[in-house]
C-alpha cells in the first residue's frame, strides 16, 4: 500500500542528529526489526512544539521540542534515548531527504 500524504503518520526520531555514532546505532536496531532500504528525513517543527522524549523502554515526558533536544544533548550518554513527534511530519516541514547507505545499522 502506497503511504498517503494527505494523513501522515507519527515518526519517531533519532534522539541527537549531531552524535553520528549514535544515530547508527539507532539504524542498526530499526533494522533489527524492518529489512529494506533505509531514508533519512530531516525536519524542522516549531521550538514549543509537544514531543514526548525518554529512553525507550520508559514512559516518555512530553515537552516542548527545544527543550526536550536540550535534555537528550546534556546526558553524557544519551544511548537509547529518543524523541517523538506525536503527530506526522508535514511535507513543508521536511528540509532534506537522503537515502542511507547499506552500512548504516
Amino acid at each position: 500500500m502506497a503511504p498517503s500524504f494527505s494523513e501522515p503518520a507519527p515518526r519517531a526520531s533519532a534522539a541527537d542528529r549531531t552524535r553520528v555514532t549514535l544515530t547508527y546505532q539507532w539504524a542498526r536496531e530499526l533494522r533489527r526489526w524492518h529489512a529494506g532500504p533505509f531514508v533519512g528525513v530531516h525536519a524542522r517543527i516549531p521550538d514549543d512544539e509537544p514531543v514526548a522524549v525518554g529512553r525507550y523502554n520508559a514512559e516518555p515526558e512530553m515537552l516542548p521540542a527545544s527543550q526536550a533536544a536540550a535534555v537528550v544533548r546534556a546526558l553524557t550518554d544519551p544511548r537509547g534515548w529518543e524523541i517523538f513527534v506525536p503527530r506526522g511530519i508535514l511535507a513543508g516541514e521536511v528540509r532534506h531527504i537522503r537515502s542511507a547507505p547499506w552500512g548504516v545499522g
